[in-house]
């Protein structure tokens, strides 16, 4: 899903009545859209397309808002980021073409090393912006300290104006629980140095999600670090879960007709986070 088609998407979830607007810019100044649903007290953030090649969870995620907006959500309110890091989403569909400063243009170029983005996964500025949270932020188990494709934390946590978007969203919502969409592998990852009373809520959850969509646990803790689930997990002591989308053998761009169907078997996701929550 290209940024004009996310755009045209929300253009249309705002004519059903959702409420929608923008939580900050990109490097290349798109804005970060957002959708909200219910108008509970308890918010929840679900995040999607934070790694650019990995732009199938913005289509997911507004699959999820359009069968939510259906739905009788009472006591919460959910607010869908379908696409955190449309920068690089763009640059992994269009090449290039999509960008329009020569500067960073030729910086693309000698990192990616070639003209075809397809496995591209950070932003602009070729940062991992889920490796740019500040939650032992530089010490994970992939990380790298120079401008890639991938896996490079930036220069000092939140660096990057998307992860300081989601951050201040963040911030002022105080979510009960977060969602994080990423592809492949069919997995959900759960803990990140929490409290002992916290990992039982949490792995308690995370069993009732992965039961529901018929996922796998996974935990992240020995080699993660940086990620927006880890930022939530160490700033607020909240249930925060990345689910990883898809068959690990699927490759990118992953095809309309599996987003389709991982959208059938894992839209009640959310309820079923909602339901443990009430």
């Amino acid at each position: 899903m290209t940024y004009n088609q996310l755009l045209s998407n929300i253009k249309k979830l705002q004519e059903l009545g959702l409420q929608c607007g923008s939580i900050g810019n990109t490097v290349l100044g798109r804005q970060i859209p957002y959708i909200k649903i219910g108008d509970g007290d308890n918010n929840i953030i679900l995040q999607a397309a934070i790694h650019a090649r990995e732009y199938a969870t913005c289509a997911l995620a507004l699959m999820q808002a359009k069968y939510l907006s259906r739905q009788n959500i009472e006591g919460f309110s959910i607010y869908i980021v379908p696409m955190l890091n449309p920068d690089g989403v763009e640059i992994s569909i269009n090449g290039l073409d999509s960008v329009k400063s020569t500067y960073i243009k030729d910086k693309l170029f000698i990192v990616n090393g070639s003209l075809d983005f397809v496995d591209f996964k950070a932003n602009a500025n070729c940062v991992d912006l889920n490796t740019n949270f500040d939650a032992r932020w530089g010490h994970g188990k992939s990380n790298i300290n120079f401008p890639s494709i991938q896996n490079f934390v930036g220069y000092f946590p939140h660096d990057q104006v998307e992860t300081r978007a989601i951050v201040s969203l963040t911030n002022y919502l105080k979510p009960k629980a977060t969602l994080s969409y990423h592809s492949r592998g069919r997995e959900i990852y759960w803990d990140f140095f929490a409290s002992p009373k916290n990992i039982a809520r949490d792995l308690a959850i995370a069993e009732k999600l992965a039961s529901n969509i018929r996922y796998t646990l996974s935990s992240s803790q020995e080699s993660s670090a940086g990620g927006y689930k880890d930022w939530c997990i160490q700033q607020f002591g909240i249930p925060s879960f990345t689910i990883e989308f898809f068959d690990s053998k699927a490759e990118y761009p992953i095809s309309r007709e599996m987003i389709v169907e991982e959208f059938e078997r894992t839209k009640d996701i959310v309820k079923s986070l909602l339901e443990y929550l009430k």
